[in-house]
């Protein structure tokens, strides 16, 4: 009997000692992601949340990771609803402001040296804006389409050339038409 109790014990204990960050992303089930989050050493999520994580030192510095069921842009979350179909790391820092390099750097902590990797390797399919307004304040962002997902990233642009927000959101490869439609049309 005791042996049977600790098998059951290990049974539950063992999927989640090897979660990973890079272990729940877009496209894998809900429980799954939660499990993640809950357990990920970075996102220390507090009580009560569990597919939203708010970070906050001051009025001035805030960190959001959201996993949602809803597809990038949209409220339509296609038949997928016990699925995640995109997360998103969010920044706002007055103080020290959001830099691309600082956003890359937040995804490879918060998932691993893979998901990095293959988000450097993407091929940049859109990138907004272009032309002589791309160096004025207003927003800045691309989509890119790595071998295993696809990421928008976007920052405000202050009229100095600095940012005080951005995000980078991973998800999967299938909504990039969508994602770069919605994109064009409301740039228009």
């Amino acid at each position: 009997m005791r042996i049977f109790r600790l098998c059951a014990l290990l049974a539950g204990i063992l999927p989640v000692c090897f979660l990973e960050p890079g272990m729940a992303l877009p496209g894998q089930p809900t429980r799954q992601v939660k499990a993640w989050i809950q357990g990920h050493p970075t996102l220390r999520p507090g009580i009560g949340e569990t597919l939203v994580v708010q970070k906050q030192d001051t009025a001035a510095k805030r960190f959001i990771f959201k996993a949602s069921p809803f597809s990038p842009g949209n409220l339509d979350s296609k038949d997928s609803l016990g699925m995640i179909e995109t997360e998103t790391l969010s920044f706002y820092d007055k103080v020290n402001g959001v830099t691309l390099n600082r956003l890359e750097e937040a995804l490879r902590v918060i998932y691993n040296a893979a998901i990095h990797q293959d988000y450097r390797n993407a091929e940049a399919i859109l990138i907004y804006p272009t032309g002589p307004t791309s160096i004025s304040g207003g927003l800045r962002g691309e989509i890119r389409v790595g071998n295993q997902y696809a990421y928008w990233v976007e920052q405000v642009i202050n009229p100095d050339g600095s940012s005080h927000s951005g995000q980078i959101q991973v998800f999967l490869k299938e909504e990039v038409p969508t994602m770069v439609n919605n994109i064009q049309r409301n740039r228009q």
